[in-house]
């Protein structure tokens, strides 16, 4: 007997395992521009491209310290680049999901509850690959910044939690080299700049935007990564919030059995991620060119005063 004969809503699955997570389509798959993320693509495009000028800026580089960050710092573009390039990615994976959601004519049958239930898993897992991605972006701007102003011999790295000048240097791998996006970075790099000839105040203003638009996503990673972690819909689950138990109003808390609780959190859960990532995207890809303008500025400035570095040196030798 199904349970349309017998009346009653079909029970949720215990677990279920699909062959793949990405969902098939025979429609159209969108495009950036139809999904409002071309301007973001050609952002990442344009860092990657600014990663082919490692090796000839590092050719004249005046000394070997700076060659390697200069290497390095580049190397940073092109990654962050694609870490942004695989999130935007993933968002046409999300939609693609969600439009295939919404031409479902009835979940009642046991086959499209399965596919309801691994469409919600696959958006989450969509999602939180984004988010990932972009914490990992903003670690690696925060990186990128830290070297270039290491162009500069003046700046003390030491200022910045977690670096030690005694290993800070291309090429390492050690905790003391690499450093975290984190509230304070910012103003930890301000303080190792004060003494620099040049003027890094935008490039930390920007990485400090970059920030703003980021910080949402740490409390999304505390929440779904160290904390309760409730399971996506079409699952039997188990809510946070006990609907089986209620405090009446003289503060006796009372009771309910039920051998099946209907799980009601899940869409929430995944709604709030994939909103969360989503937003983050947009303000990234939006943030991208201004930041490289700010960058491109500096390093020219660092440029020009390694030159001027490399023909005292010169001239001294004479």
């Amino acid at each position: 007997m199904t349970p349309e004969e017998n009346n009653e809503a079909p029970h949720p699955f215990s677990s279920f395992v699909r062959a793949r997570i990405a969902w098939h389509t025979d429609q159209k798959v969108p495009t950036f521009e139809e999904l409002g993320l071309d301007d973001a693509c050609q952002a990442a495009f344009s860092w990657q491209s600014n990663r082919n000028n490692a090796e000839f800026f590092a050719f004249f580089w005046l000394n070997e310290h700076g060659r390697a960050f200069v290497r390095e710092i580049h190397g940073l573009l092109g990654s962050s680049g694609e870490l942004v390039l695989s999130s935007i990615e993933a968002a046409v994976e999300i939609e693609v999901t969600r439009r295939v959601m919404q031409t479902a004519t009835s979940v009642d049958d046991t086959t499209e509850r399965v596919n309801r239930a691994a469409q919600w898993r696959a958006i989450r897992f969509f999602a939180e690959a984004q988010a990932n991605n972009l914490m990992v972006f903003g670690h690696g701007v925060a990186n990128l910044v830290l070297r270039t102003l290491a162009l500069q011999p003046e700046f003390q790295p030491q200022s910045v939690k977690g670096i030690d000048p005694d290993v800070f240097q291309a090429g390492a791998d050690e905790r003391g080299v690499w450093c975290s996006l984190t509230g304070n970075a910012v103003s930890e790099m301000r303080r190792g700049a004060r003494q620099t000839p040049s003027d890094s105040g935008p490039l930390l203003d920007s990485l400090a935007v970059l920030w703003t638009i980021l910080e949402p996503l740490w409390s999304v990673r505390g929440m779904h990564y160290h904390r309760w972690r409730g399971e996506s819909p079409g699952v039997t689950g188990v809510n946070f919030v006990n609907p089986n138990e209620r405090v009446e109003e003289d503060g006796v808390i009372s009771r309910t059995l039920r051998l099946q609780t209907e799980y009601v959190e899940g869409e929430t859960i995944v709604n709030d991620l994939a909103s969360s990532t989503d937003s983050a995207l947009r303000g990234v890809g939006a943030w991208m060119p201004s930041f490289l303008e700010v960058w491109s500025g500096l390093f020219a400035e660092c440029k020009e005063l390694n030159e001027h570095a490399a023909q005292r040196a010169v001239r001294d030798d004479v």
